[in-house]
């Protein structure tokens, strides 16, 4: 039970962060973690729900609430591409 629960856990690190960002340190550090026996199963449990949970908020964001990441400019922009217009160029002095 405790390999399945290190397996989710290092699963869902490594699916919430990006692949440029993923660092082996972190790994190093989790299993350090899930070695000592100063945590819970619970805790641990605990930590793979919210990975999860943060990871397919993030998911739903992006998905219902595209424009959410983006600068107010480039919202500008989107939001009328959308309904077929452009915004005109500002020259810059």
């Amino acid at each position: 039970m405790t390999t399945l629960l290190y397996r989710n856990l290092l699963r869902e690190f490594s699916r919430s962060t990006p692949p440029g960002e993923r660092n082996g340190q972190i790994f190093a550090h989790l299993r350090t973690l899930f070695a000592s026996a100063s945590h819970s199963k619970e805790d641990m449990e605990s930590m793979v729900d919210f990975l999860r949970a943060s990871r397919q908020h993030k998911e739903l964001l992006k998905r219902y609430n595209p424009l959410s990441d983006q600068t107010p400019q480039e919202r500008v922009e989107a939001t009328a591409r959308r309904v077929g217009l452009a915004v005109p160029q500002t020259p810059d002095f």
